[in-house]
């Protein structure tokens, strides 16, 4: 059995369509390989993303929970003066910490305060438990306070004749020297 010989022009058009055939393929697979290697852009701001640098403005919660491993869920680096976490409440507290195990809020630090509050009129802190201190409680010579409220007592030290008191002042304004030296 004999094969025919394609013509001229049936030759040139198989050859035309496998040209077509292997560029379509060719250019299909450059184009999987450049989607494959390449970014998704970013859309910061657009879809509700949180902006870094920016203002971030919403009515509602924002939560960021972190569901995969045992790292801080966010961590904050202030390499300058600023501090790295502020927060403001005009009706509220400003920061707030919960923990079911461990503690609600942690402070730490090699030379300064690891956690201070300050008031003008106030309370600076504020605990609504046992307050526990393996050191010790260290107390600056103030002029006598005013008399707390029913059923409390104010422990400070005073300066009399040179003399340094530690004293409790009741709520009916009575004070009581505990020590003097």
């Amino acid at each position: 059995m004999t094969v025919p010989i394609p013509s001229t022009s049936t030759a040139s058009t198989l050859r035309s369509r496998r040209a077509l055939l292997a560029g379509a393929i060719g250019g299909l697979g450059a184009w999987a390989a450049s989607a494959v290697g390449r970014a998704t852009p970013a859309r910061a701001g657009v879809d509700g993303d949180v902006v870094l640098g920016g203002a971030n403005v919403s009515s509602g919660t924002t939560s960021i929970e972190n569901l995969t491993n045992t790292a801080n869920t966010m961590f904050f680096v202030s390499t300058m003066v600023g501090g790295a976490v502020a927060g403001s409440s005009s009706l509220s507290d400003a920061i707030i910490g919960f923990s079911r195990d461990r503690h609600g809020v942690v402070g730490a630090s090699t030379s300064g305060h690891g956690v201070h509050g300050s008031s003008d009129t106030g309370w600076a802190g504020y605990f609504d438990g046992r307050v526990f201190t393996n050191r010790f409680v260290e107390l600056a010579e103030i002029a006598n306070p005013s008399a707390p409220g029913s059923n409390r007592a104010r422990l400070f030290i005073r300066d009399r004749d040179g003399k340094t008191q530690l004293c409790v002042r009741f709520h009916n304004g009575t004070i009581r020297v505990v020590a003097s030296a």
